[in-house]
C-alpha cells in the first residue's frame, strides 16, 4: 500500500500526468512457518482470477479508502508472467499507455478461490 500512496503523491503532484497499473498473474511467494517458527520461502501456483481480486483491493484502496480521482489511473491486465507482478507507470499527458509485456502465453491455476486475503482497508 506504501507503494499505491507514493505513486498516487506522483500522479497528484503532476496534474497532467495519467496512470497506469499493469497487472500480471503469475506464481506468488510466501513465508511458509514450522512449529519452531522458522520460515521457508515457498512459490505457489495462483487460483484462478486472483490477480483481478488483487486490482479489486487495490482499486478499493485507491478509491474508496484514499479518496484519489478514478480518472487518472487505468488499471491493465497484463497477461501472463512466472511471478506475479505489477508495474505502476506515471505517463506524461498525451503519450502513449505502457505495452504489456507478458512471457507466458498460458497459466497453470491451483484448486479454490482466492481466499486468505485481508480486505479490512480502515
Amino acid at each position: 500500500m506504501a507503494r499505491l500512496d507514493n505513486f498516487m503523491n506522483a500522479l497528484s503532484n503532476d496534474g497532467t500526468s495519467r496512470g497506469f497499473i499493469v497487472v500480471y498473474e503469475g506464481r506468488y511467494s510466501e513465508y511458509v512457518y514450522n512449529k519452531k517458527k522458522e520460515g521457508k520461502l515457498k512459490s505457489f501456483l495462483p487460483r484462478f482470477s486472483e490477480s483481478a481480486f488483487r486490482v479489486h483491493l487495490m482499486q478499493n484502496y485507491m478509491i474508496n479508502f484514499r479518496r484519489f480521482p478514478k480518472e487518472k489511473v487505468l488499471f491493465i491486465s497484463g497477461g501472463f508472467r512466472e511471478n506475479h507482478t505489477v508495474e505502476l507507470w506515471v505517463v506524461p499527458n498525451g503519450a502513449n499507455p505502457p505495452k504489456a509485456t507478458p512471457t507466458l502465453e498460458s497459466m497453470k491455476y491451483r484448486k479454490g478461490k482466492p481466499v486468505n486475503m485481508c480486505e479490512s482497508l480502515g
